[in-house]
């Protein structure tokens, strides 16, 4: 069985990646083979080379995308056309293709799998609209799926929202909260988050007519931006702060306007999914911050 995935060396790709050969699958750097992949030299923008891979894979998992915020709308386009492409590929087969998405957003309910995506505020203003791309090709009975991360995927080699939450707090010696720090962000380990990339592919693969085709990667419903900016506060050792204007958080405000409370359990009932992994604030305290760290953007495809 041969499994294609997009991403494969990046945070939660790597994951993905160990855990499909740990449980029989080939997959298509050094690095990938030393894990027991097949590297597909290319990008997302070479799309004769997705899809021929995809074309040739028993099942595909897409995770690659272009972080840089800087041409998001152009990460967003470029994602559209990934999707398309391999959907095309796998038109009237079973093959499943996993997509990505995210349970972020500003919204004051608690999100199930069964609610349609970019419906609120945040969603609209995001390039990205990998499940909306998902569900037009469930609608040619493409065998499409969705996993939507949850904001703060964590662990080790982190360098996402919480990542970056941290880094602000060494630069300015505070953690920062906005307002009463009610606004709550949902969270996963991203070896769990792995666990259930598999355990979605080979749903896909055993059930390609089924209706229940979204799932929440989410260990952790709902943690507010106060009890994180605490738990920065304890292990930076810098003084805890709430701020009223959202102006003042820089380029990284929308990070803490974020309010996306998640549910997870259709997915953990359907999958048999259960998180395992140690839960954000553990991780934090646990983890070791190191104050001369360097984030990087990088993209590449298994």
């Amino acid at each position: 069985m041969k499994v294609f995935i997009t991403g494969g060396t990046g945070f939660v790709g790597s994951a993905v990646v160990q855990e499909l050969v740990a449980n029989g699958f080939e997959t298509s750097a050094q690095k990938l083979i030393s894990w027991g992949a097949q590297p597909v030299r290319g990008s997302l923008t070479s799309l004769s080379t997705l899809a021929t891979a995809a074309a040739q894979a028993d099942a595909i998992i897409h995770l690659g995308f272009n972080n840089d915020f800087r041409h998001f709308f152009q990460a967003g386009a470029m994602d559209r056309r990934a999707i398309e492409t391999m959907g095309r590929a796998i038109s009237g087969t079973n093959k499943p293709l996993v997509v990505t998405y995210g349970t972020t957003g500003i919204r004051k309910h608690v999100e199930t799998e069964h609610e349609v995506a970019d419906t609120g505020l945040l969603k609209w203003l995001t390039p990205r609209k990998s499940e909306i791309v998902a569900r037009q090709l469930m609608a040619q009975n493409i065998n499409a799926f969705v996993v939507r991360l949850s904001p703060a995927v964590h662990g080790a080699g982190d360098k996402g929202f919480t990542r970056t939450v941290i880094e602000r707090a060494k630069k300015s010696h505070r953690a920062e909260y906005f307002g009463l720090g009610t606004h709550a962000w949902s969270a996963v380990h991203r070896l769990d988050a792995a666990h259930l990339f598999y355990l979605v592919t080979m749903y896909g693969l055993e059930h390609p007519t089924t209706n229940e085709r979204v799932f929440n990667a989410v260990a952790e419903e709902s943690i507010t931006t106060a009890a994180i900016a605490r738990t920065i506060s304890r292990k930076l050792n810098v003084p805890l702060k709430a701020k009223y204007n959202p102006l003042s958080f820089g380029d990284t405000a929308m990070l803490y306007l974020i309010n996306c409370p998640t549910s997870s359990q259709l997915t953990q009932q359907i999958l048999g999914w259960v998180p395992v992994q140690p839960d954000l604030l553990t991780d934090m305290v646990d983890c070791k911050i190191n104050p001369n760290a360097v984030r990087t953007k990088k993209i590449s495809f298994l």
